[in-house]
């Protein structure tokens, strides 16, 4: 049996020991209706405390409809051969643990799943799993402490997190971690595509956007959270003036190595505009307060494009936790690197496009140049006066 409490859609219990539950499917006239409590064995629809799992039943397999309230469950497994999917724009899975899709999940370009754990959750799509028509929309809302997180799972064969050319991600709050070179990845080339991102949601790893001309991307990324008080966020926008032969940039924060991401800048950078201007050294922004940066190692985003095109855009890099500079005094700007190398010999600094001035915004250097082009690895750089 199944308790009143456990069965309301409006009650959710995420403490104590969660339960299991297994799909079985086929009651009559409602053969695949998730919100059917004889679909499930035991009987009763499952919760934000219960331990979900989706085998292979053929024909009568869960779809998630519209209902009064979300679907929700605990971790959910969809197993190899199984399916599950949505069948509404309404449809909503709230996960309060982990998702593992090793089967096939149908979208349909439908579909909302929000991620609402209160510990750290994980997300893995196997090498057996299918995903029709990517995700729709995904929410990350996990209030984990100290480091709300959701990580996308590396494994032998695993894949990306993908959302549609129609899907959207937000932040609500968490960390997005991606594990190796697993990535977030958003096919949908409207700005607004990814929301809500902040100093307590962005991407810790590889988020890949599809671009257009004449739009304004942000790219939402930072530095391992573990450890810090101040989450490292290190916010990248690019707008595009012209664009050619690229479909999309791939754009990853880190502050790498001593040799990477040396904090002197030599030859120093003179700025055409302002021949009394020098820039000699990195920004060490992405340390782990308001007021400690990376010891001896500047922040470094790094940008690739999928193909050799051409683009003209402007750039804001925000840098934030950092401890070797001083608003009064200093003058800041973007530099750019002349290629991409993570080899022994390193491509220098350089100054690209034009400036607009540097605004410091509470805690933060946010610098802008407009006419750049092509695409490296870029860095804050400072004056030492």
């Amino acid at each position: 049996g199944c308790a009143e409490s456990a069965c309301s859609p409006f009650t959710v219990s995420i403490g104590g020991t969660p339960t299991n539950s297994t799909w079985v499917g086929g009651t009559v006239g409602a053969l695949q209706d998730w919100f059917t409590g004889t679909n499930w064995n035991p009987a009763c629809v499952p919760v934000c405390g219960t331990n979900v799992t989706i085998p292979n039943v053929g024909a009568n397999y869960p779809i998630i409809g519209f209902v009064a309230s979300a679907a929700a469950c605990q971790n959910i497994t969809v197993n190899s051969g199984a399916t599950l999917a949505f069948s509404s724009t309404k449809s909503e899975l709230d996960v309060c643990g982990n998702f593992a899709i090793n089967g096939t999940l149908t979208t349909g370009g439908f579909g909302n799943i929000v991620f609402m754990g209160t510990t750290a959750q994980t997300f893995s799509i196997s090498s057996t799993a299918v995903i029709t028509n990517d995700f729709n929309n995904i929410t990350l809302n996990n209030t984990a402490s100290p480091v709300p997180s959701v990580t996308i799972k590396e494994d032998i064969g695993n894949q990306d997190m993908n959302i549609s050319t129609s899907g959207t991600f937000s932040f609500l709050n968490g960390i997005l971690i991606t594990e190796g070179g697993r990535m977030l990845v958003i096919k949908n080339t409207a700005g607004t595509a990814v929301a809500g991102n902040g100093p307590n949601g962005y991407v810790y790893g590889r988020i890949r956007r599809y671009i257009t001309n004449n739009n304004s991307y942000d790219f939402p990324v930072g530095g391992n959270p573990s450890g810090t008080t101040v989450f490292p966020y290190e916010l990248m926008n690019i707008g595009f003036t012209a664009l050619s032969g690229i479909n999309y940039l791939t754009v990853a924060y880190d502050n790498p190595n001593t040799t990477l991401g040396n904090l002197v800048v030599s030859p120093a950078l003179t700025e055409p505009t302002q021949p009394t201007v020098s820039f000699n050294a990195l920004l060490d922004n992405g340390g782990p307060n308001a007021t400690t940066g990376v010891a001896n190692i500047g922040g470094i985003w790094t940008v690739i494009p999928d193909l050799a095109g051409t683009a003209t855009y402007s750039m804001t890099l925000s840098g934030k936790n950092y401890d070797n500079a001083t608003y009064a005094g200093n003058n800041y700007t973007i530099l750019k690197r002349l290629s991409y190398s993570t080899c022994a010999a390193i491509p220098a600094w350089a100054l690209d496009g034009t400036p607009n001035p540097y605004n410091p915004v509470g805690g933060l250097i946010v610098c802008t140049r407009q006419g750049m082009q092509n695409f490296s690895q870029f860095s804050i750089g400072r004056t030492s006066t």
